[in-house]
This record gives C-alpha cells, sequence and structure tokens, in this order.
C-alpha cells in the first residue's frame, strides 16, 4: 500500500501555521491554489463512481477523509458507501451533511456535491475547531445559513454546491465542465480513469456498503490557478427556503424543536 503525506484536514492546519511567517497574503494564495487542485481531482472521481450503473454515492465527503500525496489528491473512507436506492439512513459527518439526509429523504449523488462543498468552504476560510461550532451554531439552520453565506462571500461560484434543493446543485460532470482548461487538458473524462486510477479498490459487500484500500492515484494534469478564477459561466440559483425542521444530530437541534 502506498503512503500518503496525510489528510487535506492536517495540510489545511499546517498552511494556516505559516500565516505568521510568510504573511496571509500568501497563505491565502497557497489554500486557493489547494482547492483548485483538490476540487478538480476530487470531482473526477466523483464523476466515476456516481455515472456508474447504478450510481455510488460515497456519503461522508470531508477534508478528513480526502489524503494527499504531492499535488495528488484521493478520495478514501468509503466505509459507509452505499449503491444509490431509495435509502433514508442518516450517515455522515455533522457539518458536511445536505439537507436532505437531515430530513431523511431519499438520498443522491448530490449529498456528495454538497460535502465537498462544504469542505471547499474549510479549504478558504479558517473555522473554529468542531468542538466549538456546535455552541456558535446550535441550530442547524444556523450552520446551513453560514455555510452559504460564507461560499457567497469567498467563492461564489461555488455557492450551487450547497443549495437548499438538490436539483438546484451542479453534478461533479457539470462542475467539471465549467472550468476553465487549458487547451491541452480534455473537456472529457479520462479513458484510463477507473477504481485503481482513483486510488480505490472496491469491493461490494452483501448489504451493498461499499469498504476501499488505498492504491496509487493516477497523474492528472491540472493548472494551478486561483480558486475562484478556474469558474465561468453563471451558476445557477441558490434558493432561499430553509425553514423546514432538520431534526436532532450530534450536536444540532432544529429551531422548531426548542
Amino acid at each position: 500500500m502506498p503512503l500518503y503525506e496525510g489528510s487535506l484536514y492536517g495540510l489545511l492546519r499546517r498552511e494556516r501555521q505559516k500565516e505568521r511567517d510568510v504573511g496571509p497574503e500568501l497563505v491565502r494564495a497557497a489554500l486557493a491554489a489547494t482547492t483548485d487542485r483538490m476540487l478538480s481531482q476530487i470531482l473526477d472521481a466523483l464523476d466515476f463512481i456516481h455515472t456508474r450503473d447504478p450510481p455510488i454515492i460515497h456519503r461522508d465527503i470531508k477534508p478528513a477523509n480526502i489524503l494527499y500525496r504531492g499535488d495528488k489528491f484521493l478520495l478514501t473512507d468509503f466505509g459507509i458507501a452505499k449503491i444509490v436506492d431509495t435509502s433514508t439512513t442518516m450517515v455522515g459527518s455533522c457539518w458536511y451533511v445536505a439537507p436532505e439526509v437531515r430530513l431523511s429523504g431519499g438520498q443522491t449523488p448530490e449529498v456528495d456535491i454538497y460535502g465537498l462543498g462544504a469542505t471547499v468552504v474549510e479549504c478558504l476560510v479558517e473555522l473554529p475547531p468542531e468542538t466549538e461550532r456546535a455552541s456558535k451554531w446550535p441550530y442547524w439552520e444556523q450552520w446551513h445559513q453560514e455555510l452559504r453565506s460564507l461560499l457567497n462571500e469567498h467563492a461564489s461560484p461555488y455557492a450551487p454546491m450547497v443549495a437548499d434543493n438538490a436539483e438546484h446543485r451542479f453534478s461533479a460532470r457539470e462542475l467539471l465542465d465549467t472550468f476553465n482548461r487549458p487547451a491541452h487538458i480534455p473537456s472529457q473524462p479520462q479513458a484510463n480513469v477507473g477504481w485503481t486510477s482513483l486510488g480505490l479498490s472496491m469491493q461490494q459487500e452483501a448489504n451493498q456498503s461499499m469498504t476501499g484500500n488505498s492504491a496509487p492515484p493516477s497523474p492528472m494534469d491540472w493548472t494551478q490557478t486561483g480558486a475562484i478564477a478556474i469558474f465561468r459561466g453563471v451558476p445557477r440559483p441558490v434558493l432561499e427556503d430553509t425553514t423546514a425542521a432538520w431534526g436532532d444530530i450530534v450536536g444540532f437541534r432544529s429551531r422548531q424543536q426548542a
């Protein structure tokens, strides 16, 4: 099994610790470039699993589940991944869970897009430790609004990724197609993309859950542009309706339950 340097979560912490030595501007630029590289590669991975027949959803996208080695990023921890069906089981880490999951609705690949959107926020904005977030945003509606506000403020083209309605989120392929790629980078998925090239070795269990083991990622040539500049075109609008009750989950409660 190849060795990886660590997780995206640890990488973000180390980069931000350099601010005193190199200054905030250089750190922000480095984090923007990291976001660019990470997002393009993880979207390629999601596009691959989401377009299987039937589709597969990861259900726990977050910085701790993204490994890196140099400029290569790997999506890992498929312990709760599932072939898409009508499952209403609530799984995932609370700070990255999509609204429809909290509402016990049917889960689609768009729950992964939401989790990746929340991950983008964590890349571009230094958030309080998870142990402090529940006290700052005791109701899940508050956190969801904060997430949307931060994404609109710091990288508005990403805003549709955390839309209230899953149907208003871009798919992984749509997001990839909006990248302003240089001419030498193909606009279609690479022909050699597969489980191994994505760093995944999958085995389907009897209960249709998926497990994964690390494997070397394939080389991916992505331009290192700023995190905001890589998008072009007009994103879909983010809906404003967040009046539904989300329910209790890991430190959260709904206003309507208070």
